[in-house]
């Protein structure tokens, strides 16, 4: 594959050669590719028929109760549900008191978990928690006895 040397040497024809090889092989591999692609457009092309129309429902999980529970995990929209559930479980597995991860933040998801703290029947009492368990990304809540 060796060309006759241009004006300014056998290198640069030699260059340019196993550059346009390189485009066509990859070009090559785009084809291939596409190809392969074209014949499960077929499978992508409608959606797998649902059972139900309608929102999808929320799966109920499963979690252990221990003395601390992080809220990060939670949508927005699912944390006073899980509060209220937590509160009631840790309570049944006999904790005097947990500490509620809401995270520092602008303050808002903390200041959602006080407000039902404020109003739950077995919350005697809550307050930041200390620096080393989280300061004020966190809350410690102490039940009535």
């Amino acid at each position: 594959m060796r060309a006759a040397p241009g004006p300014r040497g056998g290198r640069r024809s030699i260059l340019i050669e196993w550059i346009l090889a390189l485009l066509v092989l990859i070009g090559l591999v785009y084809a291939w590719s596409r190809g392969r692609g074209a014949r499960s457009a077929a499978a992508r092309a409608e959606p797998a028929p649902r059972a139900a129309e309608g929102p999808d429902p929320i799966e109920e999980v499963v979690l252990p109760i221990e003395d601390a529970f992080d809220l990060h995990t939670f949508q927005p929209r699912e944390i006073p549900a899980a509060v209220l559930a937590y509160l009631e479980a840790a309570r049944e597995a006999g904790f005097a008191e947990v500490r509620l991860i809401h995270g520092r933040g602008k303050g808002f998801q903390r200041e959602r978990v006080r407000e039902l703290l404020r109003e739950h029947r077995l919350v005697a009492a809550y307050h930041d928690a200390p620096p080393e368990r989280g300061g004020w990304g966190a809350t410690i809540v102490h039940f009535k006895k």
